[in-house]
């Protein structure tokens, strides 16, 4: 379909679809660039916004904190070690009062 510019009065073709506009590939990058960055906290996304590509974007950050997602296991690990101790100590402090509980007192309180 095409149309005739007032201004030019010559036929400008329209475009097929409005995706053939809207799916460039600099558009896609800046898109996911965008929502990249939107989603990062604005103290680090100030960091972001030079990258050329979504891509090279993508790898700085994935490099940036990937080893924080190791950090946090081990964090959490070591919180359920602490647990898993604390449960172990317990146990055996009561095992430990139960044993004596059955035993025969030495001496009576009067």
């Amino acid at each position: 379909m095409s149309e005739v510019s007032e201004s030019t009065n010559q036929q400008v073709s329209n475009p097929t679809s409005t995706n053939d506009v809207i799916n460039t590939p600099d558009t896609e990058n800046s898109m996911v660039m965008m929502w990249l960055v939107n989603s990062m906290d604005e103290d680090i996304s100030s960091n972001y916004m030079c990258y050329p590509t979504a891509k090279e974007l993508w790898d700085n950050i994935n490099q940036m904190y990937s080893d924080l997602g190791n950090q946090s296991q081990i964090f959490e690990l070591k919180l359920k070690l602490g647990e898993i101790q604390q449960d172990a100590t317990a146990n055996k402090a009561n095992n430990y009062k139960h044993r004596m509980d059955e035993k025969p007192r030495v001496w009576c309180d009067h």
